[in-house]
């Protein structure tokens, strides 16, 4: 299975759920009035702390899955754990940077989270 067919099968199983949606429930927005400059400042300095306590996080789980993996290479079995842990793709693939924005999410979800 290519990585476009794997597309096309999330696409149409998100268009199938999305009709079976009430109507209505995915256009009314949970905010409904405009903010300030100071609110939406207060905003960004918001999300700026949860996306590096997020970074943070995500990297101290990456490293302990790590050292996890590692310990499987030790002890009796070391030679034959070794070689199943080799075929393990690379963590640093993982340490990259993500684009994970909590708070702005949060402005922008529809009242039907609610109900």
């Amino acid at each position: 299975m290519d990585t476009s067919s794997k597309f096309t099968d999330v696409l149409s199983e998100v268009e199938m759920r999305l009709a079976r949606l009430p109507c209505g429930d995915m256009t009314n927005p949970l905010l409904n009035k405009s903010l300030s400059t100071e609110q939406w400042m207060g905003i960004k300095k918001i999300n700026k702390i949860l996306s590096e306590d997020y970074h943070c996080r995500r990297q101290m789980m990456i490293k302990r899955f790590q050292v996890t993996l590692e310990s499987f290479a030790w002890g009796e079995k070391q030679k034959e754990r070794s070689e199943a842990l080799a075929s393990v793709p690379p963590l640093s693939s993982l340490a990259g940077s993500t684009r994970v924005s909590p708070v702005s999410s949060d402005c922008c979800q529809r009242g039907s989270v609610f109900h």
